[in-house]
């Protein structure tokens, strides 16, 4: 229960830190919008929106906590997530709560915390390419529980906007032990108008390579490989413009034999694993 009010204590200082700066720097835009000439009538200029931060709020509950296609964890888990952008720059905080102590850690307990931050800009016209999206990410990871575990992550993605699918490249680095692993991904969300305008149905796939050291760590198999294609399907409700919300399923294939029959002998994993969800975002 202590370590409860404990993260429910980081969780509430981090959303009012991001509140506040949120509605300081809003603040400070709407007192730059309006301006009464010494003579005529007063000259109201809209608020330019692209000069406003964007705080983002997520949970998501999952009867399972996968990444990069491999289950760490089969048992019910919650997922909180709070962001703040600002012009490219961005900052936040993800957890994961373990409902169930399928993994051996410690159950009832946010088991892992990633704080992150970076950058992103948008290429608008690239020849032969169009749209193009780049973001740099840092992400520390740490394991409250099991500290020894803390690392260090940078990451750097690259999307094509504009094409079907919006393809995407990821590479991550983890610089504290020296692991890479890259991810080749799309995504495609189609309106289902003929139910609602509201209501979309979202498409995402992503095919992951890791090195050796990758692999060796977190699956003793020591070696180069393709280590899974994950592809993710989920309904999407948007009542207003600040909120969504829906269910979505997850299934995940190893795709080295190797990894592959390491799957199959881990009691949280098969050489296919499948997992569903629901998630709600709220973003101001």
């Amino acid at each position: 229960m202590k370590s409860f009010l404990t993260a429910l204590g980081r969780i509430a200082f981090l959303s009012t830190t991001m509140m506040f700066l949120s509605v300081s720097l809003r603040a400070q835009d709407a007192s730059n919008t309006t301006t009464t000439p010494p003579a005529g009538p007063a000259v109201v200029v809209e608020e330019d929106e692209s000069n406003l931060p964007t705080l983002s709020a997520t949970i998501t509950y999952a009867s399972a906590y996968i990444y990069n296609g491999f289950v760490w964890n089969s048992g019910n888990v919650w997922q909180p997530e709070i962001s703040l952008e600002w012009k490219g720059f961005f900052a936040g905080v993800w957890a994961t709560w373990d409902c169930m102590d399928d993994n051996g850690m410690q159950d009832d307990d946010f088991e892992e915390w990633n704080y992150y931050a970076g950058y992103g800009y948008s290429f608008t016209d690239v020849p032969l390419l169009g749209a193009l999206s780049l973001e740099a990410t840092y992400t520390y990871l740490d394991y409250p529980s099991f500290s020894e575990l803390d690392t260090q992550e940078i990451s750097l993605k690259a999307t094509l906007d504009e094409l079907l699918l919006q393809p995407s490249l990821t590479i991550a680095w983890d610089f504290e032990n020296d692991m890479f692993w890259t991810s080749l991904g799309g995504s495609h969300s189609v309106v289902l108008s003929a139910i609602s305008e509201k209501l979309s149905l979202d498409l995402e796939g992503a095919l992951f390579w890791a090195n050796s050291k990758y692999n060796d760590y977190n699956y003793g198999v020591a070696q180069n490989a393709l280590t899974a294609l994950q592809f993710k399907a989920g309904l999407n409700v948007a009542p207003c413009d600040h909120c969504n919300f829906g269910p979505f399923v997850i299934i995940a294939w190893a795709l080295d034999h190797d990894l592959r029959e390491v799957w199959r002998d881990d009691p949280m994993n098969n050489s296919c694993n499948v997992l569903w969800g629901f998630a709600l975002n709220l973003e101001f």
